[in-house]
């Protein structure tokens, strides 16, 4: 399943689907760095965002930027239910 497409086209990641608020959690005083490339001085990566972030705060994040995605989910389940008895 793709995520979404961004506002102006460009192609967008999971992590895309988490409000500014989840995004902006520092970690160690550390920055989210979403990209291959992250500066380890100042900057954290995929693997600590879901581990230190997610994982510890996600109770108090708002999720209904991945309502899109699962209704995608969804929509299939229920074409392959009607379709593929």
């Amino acid at each position: 399943m793709h995520t979404p497409i961004g506002a102006n086209g460009e192609k967008t990641a999971i992590e895309d689907l988490f409000d500014e608020k989840t995004l902006s959690i520092k970690v160690d005083g550390k920055t989210f760095n979403k990209g291959k490339k992250i500066d380890p001085s100042t900057e954290y990566g995929k693997i600590v965002f879901a581990k230190k972030v997610v994982n510890e705060h996600q109770n108090e994040i708002n999720f209904d930027g991945f309502k899109v995605v699962l209704t995608r989910f969804e929509l299939a389940i229920d074409e392959h239910k009607n379709n593929y008895k």
